[in-house]
């Protein structure tokens, strides 16, 4: 019995790694300016902060869609509890085929024009 658990957990691991599962990569808005490598099928997790209730919220201004898969989600700072209380969108970019892109991601207020962004992510990304 115990052998074959043990072959099951081998097999289950060599599963795992054949389907490249790779761990997320994480960072925050310090990481501006960076560059990151990713490979095919990893994700990689930008954590910005900000603010909507003010208006101003962080948008995805480039990036190469061909090159990375997106998704986007918004989480209340769960540490103050009151109405209006910053928190932090979470955008999600998955390799899905080798190259280069920039990734430009801007915080503003989208129905002002011709005003600069508050504040500008930018991140150089390769997937391989």
């Amino acid at each position: 019995m115990r052998k074959s658990i043990a072959i099951l957990f081998v097999f289950i691991f060599a599963f795992m790694a054949g389907c490249g599962h790779q761990p997320e990569i994480k960072i925050s808005d310090d990481a501006s300016g960076q560059e990151i490598t990713l490979n095919k099928a990893q994700t990689l997790v930008v954590s910005l902060e900000g603010n909507m209730t003010t208006g101003y919220v962080w948008e995805i201004e480039s990036f190469n869609g061909s090159l990375l898969g997106k998704k986007q989600e918004f989480e209340s700072d769960t540490r103050n509890k009151l109405v209006g209380a910053p928190g932090v969108q979470i955008f999600r970019f998955t390799g899905i085929k080798p190259g280069k892109t920039e990734l430009k991601i801007v915080y503003h207020r989208p129905w002002e024009t011709n005003v600069k962004p508050a504040k500008i992510f930018t991140l150089q990304v390769t997937v391989r």
